[in-house]
């Protein structure tokens, strides 16, 4: 990420211009592009070097960092002045906020050159070589002085003509710059800036001294001269060397060295400093240098699901890693009474066995920071996908005959978990029947249909599966015990219907059918029967007599004409699928006629309704003629009893009606053969008139 000048707080600008005696700090330029780390081959450790460019640098450490140090220079003093220091240390937490990298640049040579970037002090002005203090080298964590957090104290510049030497960064006290006839500048320390060294000869100004983050300049004369030999400047530092004296005696014009600035570590953020006076040359340096935790690159257990008794799980690291144990993994999942019994490997790959497991799921997690290897990690916790652990036989749930005809028997197979490995064969399966054989085989899965076909009919038939005949998908080979149906008579006959006539004797009889099954058959319904014949009216009743065996069918309300039911071919159903009758079944034909009426009345205008012939004790003459009819009828009734002639057939229902009570009425009556005859002739004459009277209201109906 860059930042330009017109991005920065105006705070930082106005402190980038800060001036301090004659001493002025650059502004700030747009930050540099940062530079590629370089890693090594696994990725695993990297170092990324911010080399002088005269500007800083934003960077934010990668994530999953857990370990990052610092490696930071101080620039070098000019005119060959002091090297700047170096300092490092690594971070106790690694930051997850931006880092701002200042690297300082080398001191410059001539009268009133200006100091390194970041903080060097400006050479004196004079004999036009005197060299200017060398910047520092700092990390902030803002862009402002006070947010620096780690710096190297750059070096101090040296005096004009023969001069002192600038002062070497050391630690956190710089060094004095070396004497000339001008007095070398102090050292900056932990919390001020370096003394400002004093000047030989009158009309001179002696060093500045340092301060916070930058250099004192060079002293200089002051009226410039090339004979005055300038102070060396002073080095950048947490606090800044101070400026070397001037000379301005011509019998030996020596200017004073820079002392050179202080370096810091801060000790809340970082842990092992270490300092080491006049490292570096030429301008300054800094890199940081990061580690990544182990990493999980694989974690695995066996095919799931699987029926190992302890299964195996392997587990490879990025890195080299040690402090692998057993503990520091998590089992779960629903199987019960898992462990890890033995942990092997060593370097990046290591496996885990587990032992104790009941039948279930089960899913192994590494703990965070449980290895070590470039650093401690790793940074997250890390899963195996679960497995199913199943070391359980496949076993037959059901196999069972299915509703079919026996043409083809149908069974189904339920195993107790999917299963493959089930071919229709004689070795997975045994038939049983003359002439059986296994026609087809569809399913998958837990659950397989078999069909049967060929079987000879009355014979008995049934199906075996054997042992081992299939697997699951844990490689369970199974069932462990043979299995087999039920045997089944082989039935392939229709069922047989047959129809009865079962109406009850005499004219008043309802026409009734019973239709019988000799098997148990469903699927009767009284839509399965038709009514033909020329009676009108009719209304046909359906009754159930036996379940699925026996059927009523009775007609009521009809005409006069003939009657006949048919039941449909294929109505029922027998057990074994055979559906029937294979050709409709029709019924007789019944006849309906009109008959004498010998049991119903209705109303008319000479007799009420459902009115009959009783003795009410009337006149003489009406009791003389219904003596005389109640005579007839004796005689009609004897003679129909006792003799084939002379007589008139009334029929049965006339008997019912004229003969029993009626005859013991007349009693024992003897009459000569006169009287017979005229009372023969006045009863037939009366039964006559009644009939053809009775025969208006009424009407039977016979069936011939």
């Amino acid at each position: 990420m860059q930042i330009t000048k017109r991005q920065l707080p105006k705070v930082f600008l106005l402190a980038s211009t800060l001036v301090l005696g004659s001493v002025v700090v650059p502004p700030v330029q747009a930050a540099a592009t940062n530079p590629t780390p370089v890693c090594n081959t696994t990725g695993t450790s990297c170092t990324i070097t911010f080399p002088y460019t005269g500007d800083s640098y934003i960077w934010s450490p990668p994530s999953d960092v857990r370990s990052m140090s610092i490696s930071l220079a101080g620039a070098q003093g000019g005119r060959a002045g002091g090297n700047g220091a170096r300092a490092t240390a690594t971070f106790k937490t690694v930051p997850t906020t931006p880092l701002y990298i200042f690297v300082g640049g080398q001191g410059s040579t001539g009268s009133g050159a200006a100091g390194g970037y970041n903080g060097g002090g400006a050479a004196g002005s004079g004999h036009n070589d005197e060299g200017s203090g060398g910047g520092a080298t700092d990390i902030r964590t803002s862009p402002f002085l006070t947010d620096r957090i780690a710096v190297a104290g750059g070096g101090g510049g040296t005096g004009g003509w023969v001069g002192g030497v600038g002062a070497p960064g050391s630690g956190t006290t710089g060094a004095q710059g070396g004497n000339g006839q001008g007095i070398g500048g102090g050292g900056g320390t932990a919390v001020a800036g370096g003394a400002g060294g004093a000047s030989n000869g009158s009309q001179t100004t002696p060093g500045s001294a340092g301060g916070l983050g930058v250099g004192g300049a060079g002293g200089r004369a002051n009226t410039p001269s090339s004979v005055v030999a300038g102070g060396g400047g002073g080095g950048g530092g947490y606090f800044g060397g101070g400026g070397g004296g001037a000379d301005t005696d011509s019998s030996g014009t020596d200017g004073g060295g820079g002392g050179s600035g202080s370096s810091f570590i801060n000790a809340t953020r970082f842990s092992t400093p270490v300092y080491i006076a006049g490292f570096q040359s030429a301008n300054g340096a800094a890199s940081i240098s990061y580690n990544f935790g182990p990493t999980v690159t694989y974690f695995s257990g066996p095919t799931s699901p699987s029926k190992a008794t302890i299964p195996v799980f392997n587990i490879a690291f990025g890195q080299s890693v040690t402090g692998l144990t057993a503990d520091d993994f998590i089992i779960s999942g629903s199987a019960q009474g898992c462990y890890i019994s033995t942990l092997t490997g060593s370097g990046a790959n290591y496996a885990a066995s587990v032992a104790g497991c009941t039948d279930g799921t089960i899913t192994l997690t590494l703990k965070v920071d449980t290895v070590f290897g470039n650093a401690i990690g790793p940074v997250r916790t890390y899963s195996t996908s679960s497995i199913t652990l199943d070391r359980t036989v496949p076993e037959v749930g059901s196999l069972t005959k299915q509703p079919s005809s026996n043409a083809l028997i149908v069974y189904k197979a339920i195993f107790s978990e999917p299963v493959t490995g089930l071919v229709a064969d004689n070795t997975d399966w045994l038939v049983k029947g003359n002439g059986c054989v296994i026609q087809s085989m569809t399913g998958s899965g837990s659950q397989y249909t078999i069909t049967i076909s060929n079987c000879v009919d009355g014979d008995l038939a049934g199906l075996v599966l054997n042992s081992l005949a299939v697997q699951d998908a844990a490689g369970n080979i199974g069932p462990s015990l043979v299995n087999q149906t039920g045997v089944t008579k082989i039935d392939t006959t229709a069922p047989i219907l047959r129809v009865t006539d079962v109406t009850a004797p005499g004219a008043a009889g309802l026409p009734i059918w019973v239709f019988d099954s000799e098997e148990p058959a469903t699927g009767m319904s009284s839509d399965k029967f038709t009514f033909s014949g020329t009676a009108t009216s009719c209304v046909m009743n359906y009754a159930v007599l036996r379940e699925n065996l026996g059927w009523q069918i009775s007609l009521s309300g009809c005409g006069v004409g003939s009657t006949q039911v048919t039941l449909a071919s294929n109505s029922v159903t027998d057990s074994s699928g055979n559906t029937g009758p294979t050709l409709a079944l029709a019924s007789n034909v019944i006849e309906i006629t009109p008959d004498e009426v010998v049991n119903e009345t209705f109303d008319s205008p000479e007799q009420p309704s459902g009115a009959v012939l009783e003795n009410t004790g009337s006149s003489g003459v009406e009791q003389g003629i219904e003596r005389d009819k109640l005579l007839a009828e004796k005689e009609l009734l004897l003679g129909d009893s006792q003799s084939s002639s002379g007589s008139k057939d009334l029929g049965d229902s006339s008997y019912k009606e004229l003969g029993g009570e009626k005859v013991k009425d007349l009693g024992i009556i003897q009459l000569d053969d006169l009287q017979s005859t005229i009372m023969l002739v006045l009863l037939s004459l009366s039964v006559v008139l009644s009939a053809f009277a009775v025969g208006r209201s009424a009407r039977t109906r016979r069936r011939h």
